[in-house]
């Protein structure tokens, strides 16, 4: 098989996963990852027969994805500001609101000492970002997953990143977190996304990543919001800056609970898309 037939099998079998726009890229994703082709190579490569090997590979990816299964799973990897990291089922896939966020976070800190931990870190994507750009910052991050953990820490190792990483339940604080410093700055991109919404989600999403990271309770969509803000006031320092992804819909709530809490600089902020993804508070006005 050359990689041109291959190609049309593709577009045959994902027609029902992907839309038209997104299969082209999710195929030079997918080629130039396992093939290890630049762009170039690619187009060059259409009439290339594939061996055994590499067709047997590709035969078993489309099938992962033609179940739905999102890409950066089946890969075991993706890129995030500039490292690579491995992806399982045991954390979201890092996303480029995210990547908003951190480079947030860098813009407004540019100081050589601080303290800083992320809660729910899953992969460890947004803590490894930020040491890659602040080594001389102190980083910790926790998560109440152990299989989260574990990755964090694989892909600590694979970018030679130096952070701690804390097996904690934020929901069950007894008020003995290990913490040696005052935080100076507390980040999260926590679960936000309410039970009742979980049809609205793509299947890629709600059948294959954690449900443990997406969903909240109806009732009470902002139990860790405010559970980290409560944290933040016990653990961080007078001047501690908190930084939070957020949902769309809730981000009005949550201006108004670091408000209530006596947070000031508060500032919303929105997405590529222009959607108010993201919020930033001081507990002191600077």
């Amino acid at each position: 098989m050359r990689l041109r037939d291959f190609y049309a099998v593709f577009v045959t079998d994902l027609s029902r996963v992907y839309e038209p726009s997104e299969l082209k890229n999710i195929y030079k994703w997918l080629i130039s990852a396992r093939l290890n082709l630049t762009p170039v190579e690619l187009v060059r490569a259409l009439n290339e027969p594939l061996n055994r090997t590499q067709g047997a590979q590709l035969k078993n990816d489309l099938n992962r994805l033609s179940s739905g299964e999102p890409l950066q799973y089946v890969l075991g990897s993706t890129e995030f500001c500039s490292l690579l990291l491995k992806c399982s089922s045991s954390a979201l896939i890092p996303r480029p609101e995210t990547e908003e966020l951190v480079c947030w976070i860098l813009e407004e800190n540019e100081f050589h000492r601080c303290h800083l931990l992320d809660i729910g870190t899953g992969t460890g994507c947004i803590p490894l970002s930020i040491k890659h750009k602040r080594p001389s910052w102190q980083i910790a991050a926790l998560d109440c997953s152990e299989e989260a953990l574990a990755l964090a820490r694989e892909n600590a190792i694979i970018n030679a990143l130096d952070c701690h990483w804390i097996n904690y339940d934020i929901l069950q604080d007894d008020m003995r977190f290990p913490l040696c410093e005052p935080l100076d700055i507390v980040v999260s991109n926590p679960p936000y996304i309410p039970w009742n919404e979980k049809e609205e989600l793509s299947p890629r999403v709600k059948d294959f990543e954690p449900s443990l990271a997406l969903f909240v309770p109806d009732e009470d969509p902002l139990i860790f919001y405010r559970k980290i803000v409560e944290f933040s006031l016990r653990y961080g320092s007078p001047n501690v800056k908190v930084y939070f992804e957020i949902h769309e819909k809730l981000a009005q709530e949550v201006y108004e609970l670091f408000r209530v809490k006596a947070f000031a600089n508060i500032e919303l902020r929105k997405d590529l898309q222009g959607k108010e993804r993201m919020i930033r508070a001081h507990r002191l006005s600077l």
